[in-house]
């Protein structure tokens, strides 16, 4: 299940201070806990699993392990001006999806990176 493998999910290693990263599970917990108002503690699987979604996972990785705290909501407000909308129209799903289509076959970051080059002779 998608909780089982939260448990078997690692820090990130490459960072500053790894120790002071939360694993996912941990992050996923805190969510939860934030989110019913109880103790990390009273934190239940299915608590985790209601949690465990793309955009939780999403931010996580963006704050954890690239730095980049800010980059969710600075998405969904490019998102929302593109469809001229408020900006609470815009999910944390659908901006997940966005990123997620962003690095698949002909999304703008995939295209970007297969025209990098690493070392240049």
């Amino acid at each position: 299940t998608e909780v089982a493998r939260l448990h078997e999910q690692p820090k990130p290693f490459w960072v500053e201070q790894p120790e002071n990263i939360p694993a996912p599970l941990d992050y996923i917990r805190s969510l939860a806990s934030k989110g019913e108002g109880i103790g990390v503690k009273d934190v239940s699987d299915e608590l985790v699993q209601r949690y465990n979604t793309r955009s939780n996972r999403l931010k996580w990785m963006l704050i954890h392990t690239m730095g980049s705290d800010s980059d969710f909501n600075f998405r969904r407000a490019e998102l929302a001006r593109e469809r001229s909308v408020e900006l609470a129209a815009v999910s944390d799903a659908e901006v997940a999806e966005s990123f997620i289509k962003s690095v698949e076959a002909g999304g703008c970051v995939r295209e970007y990176l297969q025209m990098g080059q690493l070392v240049a002779i």
